[in-house]
């Protein structure tokens, strides 16, 4: 199965498109399409970990088993019949993916499109004897796992979803864009080639749909697609234009197709297009070969074009994230009907998949009608039965650039001021009576890069809403983009006590406090370039939160963190050369990070509107505020010129926030990895204490931190089978246009994780019996921690 996989990727995702258009060879042979000595360096390229002949076998195999049918038929669309035969199988009508082959399944349809697999395997089957008209399957396949089909007969609660990003599917994406050409300008930061593939790709879908659902075609189908006229983009756009005027959505949908009662059947044209030309390819019939020919070219063009919209690629980060989130939405920018085709696939996906409550977010606005327009844009129609609520995140932006003059306002002074007009708009409209509307505002967050704006950018803001509108929840995205553990794991530390977080309150990842240290480190070689800043505040978090969690330094690590601190000291600027400052002043200049920049050293008896109410953090969790061996509060530490100082000169200082800016290598020892691994304990026992919860994403945090393998997943690490650790988790999607999920595969990858998991020797590490207990508690979570719940009570 492995080799199938490394095969069907390499050739239909892979491949060089342009080698196919060069490469007039395979006209001879068109149903097998391939290069063999082409297939085998790309093998080689995607796996260096094999060797050519290992390749080589991989691609025999393909001539000698994968590609033929009984007979001796030899078909390049066989290889999928073969992959999909393995992995999924129908119930019903509806085809799903066989539980112990889900994670073979999720490997290639996350690069590779859904349909090609379902579409061949009921070409396969149906063969002559069936004239299917029956189109209307899920756009994620759900696997056949009896414990997950059942919580999702109980109805699932999603709490983690960005409502734009779940709407941006990419097979809506591929129907835009086969029915409404583009310019090169939009392919502008894609790979060499993906725009003539583009281009080709709408001229086959034009000749097949004329052949296989028209039968008008006027020429035969090689002839018609390689006239040169095609390649003129005028043509294609008037002749795309021409078919899809009875269809705003796609032409490939006629007339006189047996029309379903939901708007998520809008993808049966497509799959009656692939079924169609299937099974002419696999019949050797008249015209077989060269349907074969083309219909592999359109594939591997749909399946490189998807590439571009689904995050595929091995990068981490969520900068790489956000430039696939991008895409999508400029290519639907004025469209209605597909703005409105996204909103509602957003909710029959979900009803599809069992969710009856849902948690979305939406970005917020600078004035009250944009908002409420925002949030009526959300609601789930009258037949979209879905209880969906709305959770406003704050974007963290980054910096503006610091002038040439020294003239300068605090750090993220118009990122700040930006939330707060946003803020004030916000809590206008929950507290007016004016607006009433079924999908309500329920919390606010924080969302996006985290290595752009820290906790203390959105304290006083998240601080402010919630004094003004009590009930209203708070989750915070902490912990899941970060240079090093310590600066994820501060992130986390710094919302909890600069939003005050309370009972119910959830973190979105959370990723720095579980993942493994000692893998972490190893697959940087023991070394994190990280901006000097960044370093300096986490060698001085780390060397007190080690201390109030009872951890013991070793001497030779307490020594060099010391050492550490007053070279970075000096290098910044906070302190010259002939006077030092102590670490004890700098930490406590860290806790009042969350206060007003503009209220430092000013008494709180001077505050009066409810916004200046807000502009200093409350000292009610000592736990967070000061050394163990430090009577030190919050407010003594507003009373000390020296540590006023300090803050100051961060927030202002120019040479400082220059050289912080400035990176270095920073080596890790194992004594160092010894003491991270305490202390993530230390914290999840913390977030656990105060009745926190973590939402985890698990295909999200896959692919974003590059955990490797599901069971690497910190989920695992956060509540534990035995009682060793027993925060409160959730599972959800996060943005599942994205990452082509759903809420129940999430469930479902998790569960298969846990099954699959060994112990020393070998032996399965938990019962079915212990992981369906095990997901039952996670999703009994969910409802627990969702907000309205968490509101009435």
């Amino acid at each position: 199965m492995d080799d199938l996989c490394k095969f069907i990727l390499a050739a239909f995702c892979k491949y060089p498109f342009i080698s196919i258009l060069k490469d007039q060879s395979r006209i001879m042979c068109p149903r097998l399409a391939i290069n063999d000595e082409k297939i085998k360096k790309v093998i080689n390229d995607m796996h260096p970990e094999l060797s050519k002949e290992t390749s080589a076998h991989i691609v025999r195999l393909f001539h000698d088993e994968w590609c033929k049918r009984i007979d001796g038929y030899e078909n390049i669309i066989f290889v999928l019949y073969r992959f999909a035969h393995s992995t999924l199988r129908m119930k019903g009508n509806a085809p799903v993916v066989k539980f112990d082959k889900l994670f073979h399944w999720r490997e290639l349809v996350m690069s590779l499109d859904e349909d090609m697999f379902v579409c061949a395997l009921l070409a396969h089957n149906d063969n002559y004897m069936v004239n299917r008209n029956d189109f209307n399957w899920d756009m994620v396949l759900r696997s056949d796992d009896v414990d997950i089909g059942y919580l999702q007969q109980q109805g699932l609660y999603e709490l983690h979803s960005h409502f734009k990003a779940t709407g941006y599917n990419s097979k809506v994406s591929w129907l835009y864009l086969m029915n409404h050409i583009v310019s090169r300008k939009f392919f502008k930061d894609a790979e060499d080639g993906l725009y003539d593939a583009y281009i080709e790709a709408v001229a086959i879908r034009i000749e097949l749909f004329r052949t296989y659902i028209l039968k008008i075609s006027p020429t035969p189908l090689d002839k018609a697609i390689r006239l040169s006229t095609w390649g003129e983009n005028s043509l294609l756009r008037s002749t795309v234009t021409g078919l899809r005027r009875s269809n705003n959505i796609d032409y490939a949908i006629t007339d006189n197709d047996p029309m379903e009662t939901e708007k998520y059947s809008v993808m049966r044209g497509e799959r009656r297009l692939l079924y169609l030309a299937m099974r002419t390819a696999m019949q050797n019939g008249e015209n077989a070969d060269i349907t074969s020919y083309y219909l592999y070219k359109y594939l591997l063009a749909k399946n490189k074009i998807r590439n571009f919209f689904i995050q595929t690629n091995e990068k981490i980060g969520l900068s790489n994230f956000q430039s696939f989130d991008r895409r999508k939405e400029y290519l639907f920018w004025g469209n209605r009907n597909y703005l409105s085709l996204r909103h509602d696939i957003i909710y029959y996906e979900s009803m599809r998949h069992h969710i009856i409550y849902l948690e979305t977010r939406i970005t917020p606005s600078e004035n009250v009608k944009s908002l409420d327009i925002k949030a009526k844009d959300c609601c789930p129609g009258k037949d979209q039965k879905v209880n969906t609520h709305l959770i406003v995140h704050f974007i963290k932006s980054k910096e503006e650039k610091l002038p040439h003059l020294r003239i300068l306002n605090y750090r993220c002074y118009k990122v700040r001021q930006n939330i707060k007009r946003q803020a004030f708009t916000l809590v206008h409209y929950l507290k007016s009576d004016s607006f009433k509307f079924e999908c309500p505002i329920i919390g606010i967050d924080a969302a996006g890069n985290e290595l752009k704006a820290s906790p203390e950018v959105f304290a006083q803001v998240f601080r402010y809403i919630r004094y003004c509108c009590p009930n209203i929840g708070l989750t915070y995205h902490a912990g899941e983009d970060f240079y090093d553990l310590i600066d994820g794991m501060r992130s986390i530390d710094e919302a909890i006590l600069y939003m005050q977080m309370r009972h119910g309150d959830r973190i979105g990842h959370a990723l720095a406090a579980g993942i493994d240290a000692e893998r972490f480190y190893k697959e940087r070689q023991r070394n994190i370039i990280i901006p000097k800043q960044v370093l300096i505040d986490n060698i001085v978090w780390f060397y007190f939160h080690a201390s109030i969690a009872d951890i013991s330094f070793p001497s030779a690590l307490d020594l060099a963190l010391k050492e550490k601190f007053h070279i970075l000291a000096r290098e910044l600027g906070y302190c010259h050369e002939d006077k030092g400052i102590s670490m004890d002043d700098y930490y406590h200049s860290m806790l009042l990070r969350g206060d007003n920049p503009e209220t430092l050293g000013k008494q709180s008896s001077e505050f009066s509107s409810s916004w200046r109410y807000c502009d200093q953090v409350k000292d009610d969790n000592i736990l967070y505020n000061c050394h163990k061996n430090d009577n030190v509060t919050l407010d003594d530490c507003r009373k000390d010129n020296q540590v006023i100082k300090l803050v100051k000169t961060y927030y202002y200082d120019y040479d400082v926030r220059v050289n912080g800016e400035k990176v270095e290598e920073f080596h890790i020892t194992q004594e160092y990895v010894n003491v991270v691994k305490k202390l993530q304990d230390w914290m999840i026992d913390k977030m656990d204490e105060m009745q926190l919860c973590v939402e985890c994403c698990p295909t999200s945090n896959f692919k974003i931190g590059k955990l490797g393998q599901y069971d690497y997943h910190p989920i695992f690490r956060f509540n534990t089978v035995d009682s060793r650790h027993q925060l409160p988790v959730t599972i959800n999607t996060d943005d599942q246009g994205i990452f082509s999920t759903s809420l129940d595969v999430e469930y479902a990858l998790v569960s298969l994780a846990m099954q699959k998991m060994k112990d020393a020797e070998g032996k399965p590490c938990f019962s079915r019996a212990q992981v369906e207990n095990w997901i039952t508690r996670i999703y009994t979570n969910s409802k627990k921690f969702s907000m309205v719940q968490l509101d009435e009570d």
